[in-house]
């Protein structure tokens, strides 16, 4: 957000999470945060499942990688949709 007003694309990524929140509300349960992304429209299916492997195969390499940090290395993610993404999911832990 600069000088008080949201981008068109700042804009579309919260409307999405607020539908996603209130599709949530009826179902009372999170979602991890990789179908969160999926279904926010922010991340394709490939590109989750591409972070997953790489956070699979850095875990038996014994690194931890959050897959956030994944998906923004690789240029699918900013992380301003990351930090959205995840305040969205722990507003939604919180009911």
């Amino acid at each position: 957000m600069e000088h008080g007003h949201l981008t068109a694309h700042e804009l579309v990524t919260a409307l999405m999470l607020q539908q996603l929140d209130r599709r949530q509300a009826t179902t009372a349960q999170t979602s991890p945060l990789g179908e969160l992304l999926v279904r926010a429209g922010l991340i394709t299916t490939e590109q989750l499942a591409a972070a997953l492997t790489t956070q699979t195969e850095a875990r038996q390499r014994g690194e931890s990688i959050r897959l956030g940090e994944i998906l923004i290395a690789s240029g699918v993610l900013t992380r301003r949709d990351l930090t959205t993404s995840l305040l969205h999911q722990r507003r939604t832990r919180r009911r």
